[in-house]
């Protein structure tokens, strides 16, 4: 055990009056909020929240400091914290010429608080109370790092609402924003906060998060690729998305439009369809690159998720590492380009050239959707090239020459299950993107996603209902047999053109 250092002094540290004057004077703070040694906490969190408590009192940020492990366990053996002025910072090259340097704020300040372990709790046995520099008042000490209460602003980003309508929001409920508990720029706190579970495999985060979900639910799948300690690839699929596959899993789209902003990561959803005509999520994943060893790694977990049950038809992005996984992975499904993708790439590719991009989205889908000859499909593309300038695009000209990879007059014989006129009507895509938008950390995004998925279920659930049987006997000579269809099928299903 670690021998005890006697506190020499009471809590004192000069501040700023209040009243104007310059000169410091030394504050108090109530009695049971002053460390004393020997105190016990449960936790290290416990001593850390009532030493930031006194700390708040006094007028100055903390941070945690140097720590020693236990050799078994891992545990935390003993643990200091100190004033977030403590040390000095070092030199840096890189910052000699910079125009604007950033403020120095380390002055080598000792105050501190160190605990140890002791019998399964922790224990103070030391405790500094002196600063060596002005201590913040009481309108600014809500402003320094460590009292920066962001816990009902990170409530409303994990709902997807970004940092300036959060600010603006939260100010009302308290008359200003001097009375928040934070600044403007709280989105770096955010990030800071929600980074920690999902900064590294080495933290643990991202796994302990995937297996609280999996504690919730035990069929829950995931699985992650770690490379040099930090996770690279992840899959997941709840035990919902696994069942819906097992229904309706004959054609599957891997939908990769989404690019994470903070990083090179790719996001990508499995999709498909229901008996409603709805896009349905089969499961989603984060890569860290686009190479046919992690593809292969993706669809093997994909399959491995669902107990081997293979697609008939799989639709994705172009791509050569795609193309590679699928005929390793899935050799006997029908690789088909997706058409939604291929529609936003267009966008992504051409931009200002297509002009009005209402007028070219229609004549496109008329391109794609409405020819069943290949004569009529190549007439109805020139004349799209020649109605928008477009002859000789490069883009276009590559796009064309895999037209038997994506054009529907081609591959009429393949199973779709109505898969591209839904992903054409549907939000998703949209949704998924103000999500992406929020630049959030990959935890965040997980129960943005969960919420979302969430909601869709909710509509499905309301189509089940309104599909119930509920028609009236139909008359005439099929009569019989139009009821019967009607109590089997959904009301989409039923529409059919007389």
């Amino acid at each position: 055990m670690m021998a005890h250092v006697t506190q020499e002094q009471g809590p004192t540290g000069f501040n700023e009056c209040n009243n104007g004057d310059s000169g410091p004077v030394a504050l108090s703070c109530p009695d049971e909020w002053v460390p004393k040694i020997d105190m016990e906490f449960e936790t290290e969190k416990d001593a850390y929240d009532f030493y930031n408590r006194y700390a708040f009192e006094m007028g100055f940020s903390i941070r945690r400091s140097s720590r020693h492990l236990l050799r078994k366990g891992g545990e935390v053996k003993d643990r200091t914290f100190c004033c977030s002025r403590e040390g000095i910072r070092g030199k840096d090259k890189r910052k000699e010429n910079v125009q604007n340097p950033r403020y120095e704020t380390r002055c080598n300040c000792n105050a501190k608080l160190k605990i140890s372990l002791r019998n399964g709790k922790y224990y103070v046995f030391q405790f500094i109370p002196e600063h060596n520099h002005e201590l913040a008042t009481r309108t600014q000490v809500h402003r320094l790092r460590s009292h920066r209460h962001i816990t009902p602003a990170l409530t409303l980003t994990n709902a997807g609402i970004s940092s300036k309508p959060t600010f603006d929001l939260m100010s009302v409920d308290v008359d200003g924003h001097e009375n928040l508990g934070f600044i403007l720029d709280f989105g770096n706190d955010l990030r800071a906060e929600q980074s920690l579970p999902g900064r590294a495999a080495e933290d643990g985060g991202i796994l302990d998060y995937l297996e609280k979900l999996q504690t919730e639910d035990p069929k829950f799948f995931y699985s992650v690729h770690v490379d040099k300690l930090h996770a690279t690839n992840i899959f997941w699929a709840d035990s919902r998305m696994i069942a819906d596959y097992e229904n309706f899993g004959d054609v599957v789209c891997l939908d990769t439009t989404y690019k994470r902003l903070n990083d090179d990561g790719l996001f990508g959803l499995l999709i498909g369809v229901n008996n409603h005509k709805q896009v349905i999520v089969f499961g989603a994943s984060f890569i860290h690159d686009e190479t046919p060893e992690t593809f292969k790694w993706l669809f093997s977990m994909f399959l491995k998720a669902m107990s081997g049950k293979k697609p008939k038809t799989v639709l994705t992005d172009e791509g050569i590492a795609i193309s590679k996984a699928i005929k390793l992975c899935m050799p006997d499904s029908d690789h088909r380009l997706s058409i939604w993708q291929i529609s936003q790439n267009i966008y992504r590719q051409l931009g200002e050239l297509v002009g009005d991009h209402k007028s070219f989205a229609i004549d496109f889908s008329s391109c794609v959707y409405d020819h069943d000859e290949e004569t009529t499909f190549i007439e109805s593309w020139r004349a799209i090239l020649l109605k928008y300038k477009l002859v000789g695009n490069a883009y276009l000209h590559r796009l064309f020459e895999k037209k038997e990879q994506w054009a529907l007059v081609y591959g009429r014989d393949v199973l779709y299950a109505g898969i591209c006129s839904a992903q054409k009507s549907d939000s998703l895509n949209k949704e998924l993107k103000n999500f992406l938008d929020t630049n959030s950390d990959i935890t965040i995004f997980f129960k943005q996603l969960e919420r979302l998925v969430q909601g869709r279920r909710y509509e499905e659930l309301k189509a089940d209902f309104f599909s119930k049987p509920k028609h009236a006997k139909v008359e005439g000579q099929f009569g019989n047999f139009e009821t019967c269809c009607k109590n089997l099928y959904t009301s989409y299903i039923q529409i059919v053109p007389g």
